[in-house]
C-alpha cells in the first residue's frame, strides 16, 4: 500500500531533506510527492538515502514493497523506478567519495616519516660549501 502524505506532510517533510539530497533526486526528476515520502520515513540526507540497501535489486524490492512502486505495472512506474535506481546509485558514488575524501585529509594531517639528518656531518658540507665560496669570491 502507497503511503499517502497531507499537504501539510509533504511541506514538512521537503523542509526535512538535505540540500545535496535535493539536488540529487531533482536532476532525476523524481516527483515532490515521491521525494517527499523519502524525506518522511527519514531518508532525508544523502547517506540515510544512499543506505536504503546495499545493492539495487534490494532498493528495487524496497521500492516495489514498501512504497508500492513495482517496475513491472506500467511504463511511468517503470521510469520512475528507473530514475529512482539513477539516483540512487549517484548518491552511493557520493557518499564514497565524500568517505574517500575525509580519509585522505585525515592521512594529509598525520606526521610523516622524515629521515634524520647527521648534524656533524651536515654542518661539514655547509662549512666546506662555504669555504668553496669564499675562496672563489
Amino acid at each position: 500500500m502507497a503511503l499517502a502524505l497531507t499537504p501539510e506532510e509533504v511541506d514538512a517533510a521537503m523542509n526535512r531533506a538535505s540540500s545535496d539530497l535535493l539536488s540529487i533526486l531533482d536532476s532525476h526528476l523524481i516527483p515532490l510527492v515521491t521525494q517527499a515520502r523519502f524525506y518522511h520515513l527519514n531518508f532525508h540526507t544523502l547517506r540515510l538515502f544512499s543506505n536504503l540497501h546495499e545493492t539495487k535489486a534490494g532498493v528495487r524490492d524496497l521500492l516495489r514493497v514498501q512504497l508500492d512502486l513495482d517496475g513491472a505495472a506500467n511504463l511511468e512506474t517503470r521510469s520512475l523506478v528507473a530514475r529512482l535506481l539513477a539516483a540512487w546509485d549517484q548518491t552511493t558514488k557520493r557518499v564514497t567519495q565524500e568517505d574517500e575524501m575525509v580519509a585522505a585529509a585525515k592521512a594529509a594531517n598525520f606526521p610523516r616519516a622524515v629521515h634524520s639528518t647527521d648534524p656533524p656531518s651536515l654542518r661539514r658540507t655547509v662549512t666546506t660549501l662555504r669555504m668553496d665560496l669564499s675562496l672563489s669570491s
